[in-house]
C-alpha cells in the first residue's frame, strides 16, 4: 500500500480532538441502579493489574466501549432505569477527553449512533447522528445492554483459563457467518 492509500485510512488526532470539543464536559455514564455495574467499572477505573484477566491492562473506557459493542452486536439497547429511590443513578465516569488516545473509539461511537439516526424517506442519516448527547445517549444505551453479557463472561472465567468465555463467544460468532 503505498503512503498515500495509507495516509487516507489513518486517523488524524487533531480531527478527532476537533470533534471532541463538541462534546464540551459531557462524559460517559453507566446504570448505577443496575447491580454489580457499578462495582465491575470500579475494578477498572484507571486500568486493572490483574495479568489473569481478560482485562489485563484495560481502562472503563476499554469496558464501556466492548459493552457498547456486546449491546449494538445483540441489537439491544437499556434506558436508565429508576432506582427504588425513584431517581435515575446515572455515574459520570469517563471524560470524553479520553477518547482522544483512543480515536477509534470514538469513531465507533460515531458510526455506531449514525446507524441509528436516519430519515424515514430518505432513509439517510440525519444531523441528530452527530449530536453530542445523543451519540453518548445511543452508545450508553447499547452499554447498558451489553454490559450484563460481559459481566457473566468474566465470571465464566478463572485463573487457570482466563479468557475461556471470550474464546467460547468468538467461536459462536465464527459460526455465525
Amino acid at each position: 500500500m503505498s503512503n498515500e492509500e495509507k495516509s487516507k485510512y489513518d486517523f488524524d488526532t487533531r480531527d478527532v480532538g476537533r470533534i471532541l470539543l463538541s462534546f464540551g464536559t459531557l462524559k460517559v455514564a453507566y446504570d448505577g441502579n443496575v447491580p454489580g455495574v457499578s462495582d465491575f467499572y470500579s475494578k477498572f477505573k484507571g486500568g486493572t493489574r490483574d495479568r489473569t484477566s481478560f482485562f489485563g491492562g484495560s481502562t472503563d473506557k476499554d469496558i464501556f466501549i466492548y459493552a457498547m459493542c456486546i449491546g449494538k452486536e445483540k441489537g439491544l439497547k437499556n434506558k436508565f432505569v429508576t432506582g427504588e429511590n425513584g431517581k435515575l443513578d446515572r455515574k459520570d465516569h469517563i471524560d470524553m477527553e479520553y477518547f482522544k488516545r483512543d480515536p477509534e473509539y470514538l469513531w465507533m461511537m460515531l458510526a455506531t449512533a449514525l446507524t441509528e439516526s436516519r430519515d424515514p424517506e430518505s432513509g439517510e442519516p440525519t444531523l441528530d447522528s452527530f449530536e453530542p448527547k445523543n451519540v453518548l445517549k445511543i452508545c450508553e444505551e447499547y452499554a447498558n445492554a451489553g454490559i450484563s453479557f460481559l459481566m457473566k463472561m468474566d465470571k465464566a472465567c478463572g485463573v487457570r483459563d482466563p479468557f475461556k468465555a471470550y474464546d467460547e463467544k468468538l467461536v459462536e460468532l465464527l459460526d455465525e457467518s
